[in-house]
């Protein structure tokens, strides 16, 4: 059967920040064996020396690693949210097309936070996240104190900490025992996040993007119609505008044919899946009477504009 699990605004944040944890880590097993006395490798050609107090070189090196690593999954998840808004099925108003944009600012002149956006999108899509959304403030907070030196200061919206505290079993038992009080102790004060802390931010960011892409998908492609549209849409505006590519679609049989058509659907995320679907499903021959029909209006609209 074929569905979408991802949509491609979700694959792309994947790929900028999927993986980020697994960097992290693999950055302090280095600063680790560093610290332990390790030496650089003659064949690598960087100028390095090693440092005279390893412990406090690593450590300080780990945590502008940590920083470096919130900042730029924050930043990828605001490109995730500008990406939304222009992902053709999903169906948005002007206004909340302009807040994930950030187009535009509310009355007042303020400027939406990254964490302001989220809501908005998690309310359109009818979703509760309040745990996850809470920790999301405080990575955003915590990364605008550190990264604005001396013009941020460690405060978070109304509600936060109060959710974080009604939240803190919850969060412990999904974050590996997560201390969120902890953590708020550390914000408050200045200080910069462990590496669990920072860790826990990245997954929670990463999840939060992983729940909002299903809604989305939900909300887009939830019915056989709504899925059966985007596959029809998608043909006719990638193949309307190139009609070498129909040509080598048609001079096959059936069969390649259906797999040459299905190979360009995985641009809007349709593939083949065996877990249980986010979307409405579709069976290859339903995608190819889909093509066949999209081909015969794309002949009848070319023979009618001659």
């Amino acid at each position: 059967m074929l569905a979408i699990s991802r949509t491609p605004q979700f694959r792309q944040f994947q790929r900028a920040a999927g993986n980020a944890t697994f960097h992290i880590n693999t950055i302090v097993i280095g600063l680790e064996l560093v610290a332990r006395g390790g030496e650089r490798p003659v064949e690598l050609n960087i100028n390095w020396k090693r440092p005279l107090n390893p412990r406090q070189t690593t450590e300080q090196t780990k945590q502008f690693v940590l920083l470096a690593v919130i900042a730029h999954v924050l930043d990828s998840f605001d490109v995730l949210l500008r990406d939304y808004a222009d992902l053709p099925w999903f169906s948005l108003d002007t206004t909340l097309r302009d807040v994930l944009r950030k187009s535009k600012t509310p009355l007042g002149g303020k400027e939406l936070s990254v964490r302001d956006r989220v809501g908005a999108l998690l309310s359109r899509l009818g979703t509760e996240e309040p745990d996850s959304l809470a920790l999301f403030a405080v990575t955003v907070a915590w990364r605008n104190t550190l990264v604005h030196i001396g013009r941020a200061k460690p405060t978070l919206p109304d509600g936060v900490e109060e959710q974080l505290k009604a939240g803190a079993s919850r969060l412990s038992s999904r974050y590996a025992a997560i201390d969120v009080q902890k953590m708020l102790v550390n914000f408050r004060t200045g200080n910069r996040p462990t590496l669990k802390e920072a860790t826990t931010m990245v997954a929670v960011c990463q999840n939060l993007a992983r729940v909002i892409d299903a809604a989305v998908i939900r909300d887009g492609a939830g019915t056989p119609e709504q899925i059966s549209r985007i596959v029809s849409q998608e043909l006719a505006r990638s193949f309307g505008q190139e009609q070498s590519r129909w040509k080598a679609v048609w001079g096959r049989n059936a069969a390649a044919q259906t797999r040459a058509v299905l190979n360009h659907l995985t641009i809007c995320g349709l593939t083949d899946t065996e877990d249980d679907p986010i979307s409405a499903v579709l069976t290859p021959e339903t995608v190819y009477n889909i093509a066949l029909s999209v081909r015969s209006e794309l002949e009848l609209s070319n023979r009618a504009s001659r």
